[in-house]
């Protein structure tokens, strides 16, 4: 009897675990809109290829700007003849740009063209 007991307890302890087991799922792919909007490059020059990211102005000083594309921000120079002729903080805009975006502004990127969007 004491067998039939031991077989039966072992038979519920197993079955118990068994059932307790987790499935995992995969993550989904991150989708595409969590990436910046980069348009491909519009012509080569001298300096590389021009390419354009839009976003929203959250800093602007003497010398730079700071671009918020709504998952990253990059730090984007004020070259010489590059104005912001009433562009403001916080406003929507189109930056064509050369060279490599970055978040810390230690790249070699220089700012072409800043529009305002309407």
């Amino acid at each position: 009897m004491k067998k039939l007991w031991m077989i039966v307890l072992t038979a519920v302890l197993l079955l118990g675990t068994a059932g307790c087991g987790k499935e995992e799922k995969p993550s989904p792919a991150p989708e595409a809109s969590a990436k910046p909007e980069i348009s491909e490059p519009i012509n080569s020059d001298t300096h590389g290829e021009e390419k354009r990211i839009i976003g929203k102005i959250s800093d602007i000083k003497n010398v730079m700007f700071i671009l918020d594309d709504g998952r990253d921000a990059y730090v984007f120079p004020l070259e010489e003849g590059t104005t912001l002729e009433g562009i403001q903080d916080g406003d929507q805009v189109q930056v064509t740009y050369t060279g490599e975006l970055s978040l810390t502004g230690d790249s070699e990127l220089n700012t072409v063209k800043v529009e305002k969007i309407k």
